[in-house]
């Protein structure tokens, strides 16, 4: 399965000369930009286009940092667009945290850490999402400072395992992400 360049792992696309999505996950996806434009310049070129090949109606996509599975799916012939997955990334991270199945899981060492990239991303920062952010705390909190896109790549066994309970799960991605 092929993935399309645009979310390829960026520790690839470095080493080469394709462009790459500039993206943190806590900001609204009318802010990416690509790697080789200006960064006002807002990201259009291959948002509609395939995000795998073959085309796909359903993926998933985990990360080695949370335990939660984010699902993109689409009813449209054409597969799942790389918009379609953008905007769910996004979407995941802008969920409210729930007591019992997220905060109260976590260690006290990692509450306080979360509690202090809360406070960050409220803040008015240089680089702080700040009022866009609601009061309430957010999946996207829990990332602390792993809020930069860096790519999708097949999922190991191990990882699926681990995030799903099941040994391998076709269309299955873990979500790359970068400290900002």
């Amino acid at each position: 399965m092929e993935i399309h360049p645009l979310l390829r792992p960026i520790a690839e696309t470095r080493d080469s000369s394709d462009p790459f999505l500039v993206f943190d996950v806590l900001f609204p996806p009318n802010t990416i930009h690509v790697s080789n434009e200006p960064p006002r310049k807002s990201w259009s070129k291959g948002r509609k286009d395939p995000a795998t090949f073959p085309r796909l109606k359903l993926l998933r996509l985990v990360t080695r940092f949370t335990p939660w599975v984010i699902q993109v799916t689409t009813d449209s012939a054409a597969g799942i667009t790389v918009s379609d997955v953008i905007n769910a990334i996004h979407d995941h991270f802008r969920v409210n945290a729930s007591e019992d199945d997220d905060w109260n899981r976590t260690d006290p060492g990692t509450q306080s850490e979360i509690l202090m990239a809360y406070k960050w991303n409220r803040s008015t920062e240089m680089g702080a999402p700040g009022g866009i952010m609601p009061d309430a705390l957010l999946r996207g909190d829990f990332m602390m400072e792993r809020t930069m896109f860096a790519g999708l790549k097949l999922a190991d066994k191990e990882l699926c395992e681990k995030r799903m309970d099941v040994a391998d799960f076709p269309a299955t991605f873990e979500l790359l992400l970068h400290t900002r």
